[in-house]
């Protein structure tokens, strides 16, 4: 059984408030003197400064409790790069779920997404991950038609 009351949670903000569009942390910020010049471009920062990091929590602990009533967590991921800037949310949220499907585009989003995941997790974690979780990858039913099709709907919005 999945959770009657599904959750969406945009976690690089939403086109109605601030969206997070930073950069990964470095070696600088791991040392305890952090060199504050350009903090304000860290995702980490952005995330804690647009308080997207309390949605964040909530969620995990809505999943959490979800979780203990015994429910399935079935996580959706559309429109994500799935980059290494936003490994601690995605392993987090991943490793919660018990059905994971990634909606692509293209087939070169699809093998752009592989890579990701594989980056994040090296190849024996990501066949691990896709043996623990009922894993896929699905097209996007809005980008399902042929770029001919495409072509003509361009042109009829045109004339």
């Amino acid at each position: 059984m999945y959770s009657e009351n599904p959750q969406i949670v945009h976690i690089h903000g939403n086109v109605n408030e601030q969206i997070i569009l930073g950069v990964n942390p470095d070696q600088n910020d791991l040392s305890d003197s952090v060199d504050i010049t350009f903090l304000q471009f860290k995702k980490y920062f952005q995330r804690l400064s647009s308080r997207l990091d309390e949605s964040w929590q909530k969620a995990i602990s809505c999943i959490e409790d979800s979780k203990g009533r015994g429910e399935k967590i079935m996580l959706q991921v559309v429109g994500h790069s799935l980059d290494v800037s936003d490994e601690d949310l995605l392993k987090e949220i991943f490793s919660m779920s018990d059905q994971i499907i990634i909606y692509h585009h293209n087939e070169e989003a699809y093998i752009d997404h592989l890579r990701k995941l594989i980056s994040l997790y090296g190849k024996d974690g990501f066949e691990k991950l896709r043996k623990e979780k009922d894993f896929y990858f699905m097209p996007l039913p809005l980008y399902t038609w042929t770029k001919q099709q495409s072509k003509n709907e361009q042109q009829n919005i045109l004339s």
